[in-house]
């Protein structure tokens, strides 16, 4: 019953967000967030999103926009800009993880990991096996030298999804960072079996041969 009322309070503030933007014109709203894409292909994030604006001034409180913000002012390492952006994307939908994860990604770029490291418990908690989460919280017990619990946390991933280069990647620099350059060794040599391109493998790889 408590998890079917969740679901429910969740479902109506998702329409009620929709719902909002009757008040602006739908052909308005989707030129806003085309300009804003657009934009954003070219890494020009200011405009991206100041195209966005007329929509947060008609619907200051709603989810997507809200989100977008956050996701283009942390592009832009505007990190006060992107906290409040998420926290007002968490407050429309509480349950939803993405402004979780947004506010964990914006604590990480300030390497801020008391803040992080919190974040990512909470929604851990809620969902033990979230992909994003979960690479998301190993890196930050990595950057702390909790290396058994990153390692933990990443294994989990890659058991479920074996092939992840960023997953493996990120297992790799775990070994890498521990000086254990034989089991760094054997995971990078994966990633680039899968992804011979891959930036961090080759760098590897360019270091000194008396690290491997």
């Amino acid at each position: 019953m408590k998890n079917s009322t969740r679901f429910m309070v969740s479902m109506a503030a998702c329409w009620l967000s929709v719902n909002a933007y009757a008040d602006m014109s739908f052909a308005k709203i989707k030129e806003a967030y085309t300009n804003s894409y657009r934009y954003e292909k070219t890494q020009n994030y200011n405009d991206a999103i100041n195209a966005l604006m007329p929509v947060l001034t008609q619907y200051p409180t709603t989810y997507t926009v809200n989100l977008r913000l956050g996701y283009l002012s942390l592009q832009q390492s505007k990190y006060a800009n992107a906290k409040t952006y998420y926290e007002a994307a968490a407050k429309a939908l509480p349950l939803a993880f993405s402004p979780k994860l947004g506010l964990m990604a914006t604590a990480i770029a300030q390497s801020n990991w008391d803040v992080a490291e919190q974040l990512g418990y909470q929604v851990l908690k809620a969902d033990p096996n979230n992909y994003s989460a979960n690479l998301k919280m190993a890196y930050v017990l990595t950057q702390r030298k909790k290396y058994d619990n990153a390692q933990v946390l990443i294994e989990k991933v890659l058991a479920m999804y074996p092939e992840d280069i960023s997953a493996l990647t990120q297992y790799a620099a775990l070994f890498a960072i521990q000086a254990n350059y034989a089991k760094a060794t054997e995971h990078y040599s994966s990633v680039l079996i899968l992804d011979p391109e891959n930036v961090s493998a080759n760098y590897y790889f360019s270091a000194p041969a008396a690290k491997k």
